[in-house]
């Protein structure tokens, strides 16, 4: 490991580092005398911030700038594949309860897709401190020891110090601090999961470096591992968070920014000086005004320094690329090219390799030949701190962000978890929905699904649930809640919460159309309900229409109101059960909802008569609701899909039965989730349902982003991220914003092919769906068939 240096020097290459010794479990002494630390950050997340909230967010690196005295520093970002949040995702499969085979197959596959692309980016201070002592002194062990010894407290002291204005810090074990060693420098054994045990007899050096880097072909190659070394040479006035710009590259990188601190006001002081002389020697001559622009320049430059009391600071702007030859050069062109458009300069040349390599590795930034100098904002606005939000770990969902980031999100987790998805037609909220379901239901989360389609037909038979095609021929089901969900015995049988939302929402049968009761009406139906309920029907599981009909007949009232009102309600009732309609609401149910996952396509209804389909429509969202809401104690979720067909036909009647649903809230875990395309749906719906949402997806729309952004609240950044999304139809995944709880995720929406087969909805799919769901319950040899049929037509 001998490297040449000039004609006739021959030097072992681990000379060039100074890493020595342990001073403590954090401190690294030097063998020119000069300590080193390492500070681990969780990074800044800015990725959906606006420009107020970053510069806010940046504060704290400004005055972790202001705060180095006596040291330099080195911010340091990786940027590397990782599998860690998959692994974690799988790990959860020993919770499963149901559904295991399923569950585990779609799990796998989508942990194996998503882990192809993912990266994640992780964050580190490395502070240094030089030996006050002579270079002779130094070499010459005098007195030096115990000089290094108090100069590594002080560092430490001044770590904990500056820790605190880093989110998530902490002070890295020596460790830790050569894993980011190898990291950066021996790739391969960093790869390896190697470790190195640290032996006192020898320097750190002479341990760490394995190997002296070679230079082909203008990369740097360590055991057969290639990197690109880039300088920025120079850039443009950065506001807070610049390194978004980069921050997200699918490449593995290491960037270090090396700050050296200087004396702001002699560096004031030397400019002064010079654009004095500059000004002294302008003539008429040729050039004169180039001088001019370069004094202006310094002094408002200078200006500026001294009017916001700001640090002056000696910096290089250092990019490592890793990986195969073609692809680091390609992406290092593209940085270049990008640096080029925004007015800034890189410089990737040979004969910067290997000089660049060195002086960006952890604690090694004191050998820059190249330091620029610039004030606290525009260094601190560059530091590569930028990470992107890992969501929950080891949740139950998981999905690939923009920036390539493994994200985690859980429904389980979330005690109120009204969710609201919306998107245009082929947007992708089918299959990410599916997804959702077949990821939470083997956990314990119970699905009852009403929707215009055959969207998750496969997925809700797959894990062995009920799914029907709803036929208004033959299928009947009445609104009420089966007799076992009262008690007979109390003035009140049934829940006020569920006896209150079940009249309200079918307010538009004893009102003729009108959704809203007066006090009168309400009183009356409520009293009529609760009545039915103290004497169960002999050998009826649940009353149908025509047993309240003869409640609200029979029932005594408080207030001549309220029998007015009453008999208002028996006529209208009354009229309905005699249609052709409702006549065959006066026959027992004969759908069964079971527990656990169900499934009722209504598609077939949705253009007949519009009161059939809101009657069908509000019987099986209150059915399915007293299930979730109440007789379970599973963690449970209603899910309304395509919730625009039905709005399109009846909006008053669904803006009413959303928010009676959205009301019921008895059990903990038990939820409401729409899916819906447009405005006017999300203008129908109660404000109070909307703000209830905690769970958002918004996939994409060509309109009205500003108008539904208002309605639900969305900040202005992810506002206008959404705004920015494709046309998304010919592209191999969909874009798609997640809300949890206000806080936004920029999702790359992409899927195994099993998932996309599963749910795909495609017009030719569900034809061949429909035909091999009639050979097959086995929903891998469905998906199978499917294949097979599709190659063949």
């Amino acid at each position: 490991m001998q490297q040449r240096i000039g004609e006739s020097v021959l030097k072992n290459y681990d000379d060039f580092y100074t890493w020595q010794t342990l001073l403590s479990n954090e401190i690294i002494g030097h063998s020119d005398g000069a300590v080193s630390c390492m500070i681990l950050f969780d990074g800044i997340g800015c990725e959906m911030m606006a420009k107020d909230e970053k510069l806010a967010a940046y504060q704290n690196i400004y005055q972790v700038l202001a705060k180095l005295k006596g040291c330099s520093a080195e911010f340091h970002l990786w940027r590397e594949k990782d599998d860690a949040p998959a692994k974690a995702y799988l790990d959860k499969n020993k919770k499963i309860i149901r559904g295991r085979k399923l569950a585990e197959f779609v799990k796998d596959e989508i942990a194996q897709h998503l882990s192809q692309s993912s990266r994640t980016n992780q964050t580190a201070l490395v502070l240094y401190r030089r030996s006050d002592d002579g270079l002779i002194d130094t070499l010459l062990n005098r007195k030096s020891s115990k000089r290094q010894l108090l100069n590594a407290q002080s560092l430490g002291n001044a770590a904990m110090r500056l820790a605190k204005y880093l989110p998530g810090a902490s002070l890295a074990s020596a460790g830790q601090y050569f894993d980011k060693v190898l990291q950066s420098f021996w790739r391969k054994g960093y790869q390896r999961g190697y470790r190195y045990p640290f032996d006192f007899r020898y320097d750190i050096a002479e341990q760490v470096i394995v190997d002296a880097p070679k230079i082909e072909n203008g990369l740097v190659v360590v055991d057969g591992c290639h990197t690109k070394v880039l300088l920025l040479y120079l850039y443009p006035d950065a506001s807070a968070g610049w390194f978004l710009n980069l921050a997200d590259i699918a490449c593995d990188m290491h960037v270090s920014q090396i700050i050296v601190p200087t004396d702001a006001r002699k560096y004031v002081d030397e400019q002064t000086k010079a654009s004095g002389q500059d000004q002294a020697a302008i003539s008429e001559e040729k050039g004169a005004k180039y001088t001019e622009k370069k004094i202006s320049d310094r002094e408002a430059f200078t200006s500026m320094v001294a009017e916001y009391n700001l640090g002056i600071f000696k910096t290089a702007y250092l990019i490592h690329l890793h990986g195969e030859p073609d692809q680091i050069t390609a992406m290092a062109e593209a940085i270049e090219s990008w640096a080029d458009d925004g007015g800034g300069q890189v410089r990737m040349n040979g004969n910067l390799q290997a000089h660049f390599f060195r002086a960006a590795q952890p604690g090694c930034g004191h050998c820059s030949a190249f330091l620029r100098a610039d004030h606290t904002w525009q260094v601190g606005n560059m530091a590569p701190v930028v990470t992107f939000d890992r969501g929950m770990i080891g949740a139950e969902s998981l999905r690939l962000s923009t920036s390539g980031q493994l994200t985690g999100f859980s429904v389980l987790d979330h005690k109120v978890s009204h969710g609201f998805t919306v998107a245009k037609t082929g947007a992708g909220k089918g299959v990410d929905k599916g997804a959702e379901i077949l990821e939470t239901y083997p956990f314990g989360l119970d699905w009852y699904i009403i929707e215009a389609g055959l969207s998750y037909a496969w997925i809700v038979e797959g894990f062995g649930g009920q799914y029907v095609c709803y036929d208004a021929e033959k299928h009947i089901l009445n609104p009420f809640a089966d007799f076992d969900l009262t008690d007979p015995t109390s003035q009140t049988p049934l829940d006020v919460s569920l006896c209150t939302a079940t009249v309200n929402a079918i307010s538009f049968l004893l009102t003729d159309g009108k959704v809203e009761l007066n006090v009168h009406q309400a009183a009356a139906a409520q009293k009529a309900l609760q009545q039915l309920y103290k004497k169960p029907i002999e050998g009826k599981k649940a009353p149908r229409l025509d047993h309240y009909l003869n409640a609200l007949q029979t029932c005594s009232y408080d207030n001549d109101e309220q029998k007015d009102a009453a008999e208002v309600m028996m006529s209208n009732l009354d009229s309905f059960l005699s249609t052709s309609v409702g006549e065959r609401f006066k026959h027992d149910n004969n759908i069964t909802i079971r527990p656990g996952i169900c499934g009722i396509d209504l598609k077939k209804i949705v253009n007949m008569d519009k009161k059939l389909m809101e009657f069908c429509l509000t019987s099986i969202a209150l059915r399915y609701s007293q299930l979730a809401f109440y007789k379970s104690d599973t963690p449970s979720r209603v899910l309304l899909d395509e919730l625009h067909e039905f709005v399109e036909v009846s909006p008053l009647v669904m803006g009413n039965l959303c928010r009676q649903i959205s009301r019921m809230g008895r059990k903990d875990g038990a939820s409401l989730d729409l899916v819906t395309q447009g405005l006017k749906e999300m203008k129908v719906l109660d404000s109070e349902v909307i703000g209830s949402t905690a769970l958002r997806n918004l996939l994409y729309r060509n309109k009205d982003w500003d108008e539904m952004g208002e309605i639900l609240g969305v900040p202005e950044a992810a506002l206008q991220r959404w705004k920015s999304y494709p046309v998304p139809h010919q592209l191999p995944f969909r874009p798609g914003l997640r809300g949890v709880n206000g806080k936004y995720y920029d999702l790359h929406l992409t899927f195994p092919e099993f998932v996309l087969d599963i749910t795909s909805t495609d017009p030719g799919d569900l034809a061949l769906k429909q035909q091999i769901s009639e050979d097959t319950q086995d929903v891998f040899e469905r998906v199978k068939m499917l294949r097979d049929m599709r190659l063949k037509n």
